[in-house]
């Protein structure tokens, strides 16, 4: 591309990002705070209920580390919302240039990922980590593929946003796999450092889910929400060793920290058996069933375009942002995860090496319904908001695999357009 292109190109997308981020901003001056904030900005206190019920152990430190850099007033919304919009634009430049600015900044302005920017909440900064976490990992598998060295201030960057977004809550751990797109392009012995990173980080994470009972608390609510309105599933679990009692069939279908709660007094054997064998027999039941995947699925499918936060009801809403909600209900469905490996056999047949684009997007999609899949079965409660990096996640490998497609469509239209005409 030509320089000055190149720079008025630039220069136009800065413009547009600034445009957004006007439109966008916060109009609060303080973060919504909901009963989980205060499990982050008291870390490493217990998460408890009003009544002083231990509920579950100290969060992740990760988001807490935010807090204490910015607060929870105007300079932490702020944060967040510059985060965000940045996060999304720099993306969206990677993957389509000027184009690719605009959809990111659609994904950005829509409410739900904009209406977390004013909330005392992890979502915010896991979202922006997402698409902050691909952009990274997309231009270090560039580079390598390339044949450039990879520089430590990569390195750097890369694992800082492993790190924060692993252990900025528990279900972030399974989107760490999307971050492995540069493993395909470097040489073994950084790809086995790469593995090593995200194995550490999931690992270390999962650990300390499981000594502060983070793991077992999540549990309880899926066995309430879908096993026990279920009397085929009971039976079995009953089966397996689950104490049924009185009080336990009681909370059928009534997942959530009070009922949690109640079931502590009422039924402390209940609570005894999650710990130690309950994850090995609801896992086993999860994966077993045919139907467990079809009702991920669904679930993916139904939330996918709708406005999935629980926000405050006096919230203001711009304008811009409203306008933002027809745009995100557009986006590429669920069902074009499975589609576009289909579109990219073509190309692919064509390319000696997997572009770092195309690969990317496949990775990415693929890590998006696994990931869709165990936030939907981990927990029974608001399983439409835990899946919420799920769906954006998708949306960004559509986003990534059309971009990568018309890139290479062009690649290869100037390629024939150059090719002499062949001698008769």
């Amino acid at each position: 591309m030509h320089p000055r292109r190149a720079i008025s190109e630039a220069s136009a997308a800065l413009a547009l990002f600034l445009v957004a981020l006007v439109l966008g901003r916060p109009l609060v001056s303080q973060g919504y705070l909901f009963p989980d904030s205060y499990a982050y900005m008291e870390w490493p206190a217990d998460f408890v209920l009003a009544g002083g019920t231990r509920v579950m152990g100290a969060r992740p430190i990760g988001y807490a580390l935010f807090l204490d850099v910015f607060g929870t007033g105007a300079a932490l919304v702020w944060a967040q919302t510059v985060l965000s919009f940045a996060s999304w634009s720099a993306l969206g430049w990677l993957a389509g240039r000027l184009p690719g600015v605009l959809v990111g900044c659609a994904i950005a302005l829509a409410p739900p990922v904009w209406r977390w920017n004013a909330s005392v909440l992890t979502e915010s900064s896991s979202l922006s980590l997402v698409a902050l976490s691909l952009g990274v990992s997309l231009t270090w598998a560039r580079r390598a593929a390339a044949g450039a060295a990879t520089s430590w201030r990569t390195w750097a960057a890369w694992t800082a946003c492993a790190l924060f977004l692993g252990w900025s809550r528990d279900a972030n751990l399974a989107l760490l796999p999307a971050l492995l797109l540069p493993a395909a392009y470097v040489r073994a012995r950084e790809r086995i450092a790469l593995v090593a990173v995200v194995l550490a980080v999931g690992v270390l994470g999962a650990l300390d889910a499981r000594r502060n009972e983070r793991a077992d608390w999540s549990l309880e609510n899926a066995v309430l929400a879908r096993v026990l309105p279920d009397p085929a599933a009971l039976l079995e679990f009953e089966a397996a060793g689950m104490p049924v009692s009185g009080a336990l069939r009681d909370a059928a279908g009534s997942p959530g920290r009070r009922t949690q709660g109640r079931l502590r007094e009422a039924a402390p054997e209940f609570d005894d058996w999650v710990r130690s064998s309950g994850a090995r027999v609801y896992w086993s039941w999860v994966l077993s069933r045919r139907s467990s995947g079809a009702e991920a699925w669904r679930a993916l499918d139904e939330y996918n375009g709708l406005d999935l936060v629980k926000y405050p009801p006096e919230q203001e809403i711009p304008r811009a942002v409203g306008a933002a909600q027809s745009v995100w209900a557009l986006g590429p469905p669920p069902w074009m995860a499975l589609f576009l490996p289909l579109l990219l056999v073509p190309a692919l047949r064509r390319e000696r090496r997997v572009r770092p684009e195309l690969l990317g997007a496949l990775l990415a999609a693929a890590t998006a319904l696994v990931y869709s899949f165990l936030s939907y079965h981990a927990d029974g409660v608001e399983a439409h908001r835990h899946m919420l990096p799920g769906i954006v996640l998708l949306r960004a490998a559509m986003w990534l695999g059309l971009a990568a497609l018309f890139t290479l469509f062009q690649a290869r239209t100037a390629s024939d357009a150059r090719a002499p005409e062949p001698r008769i």
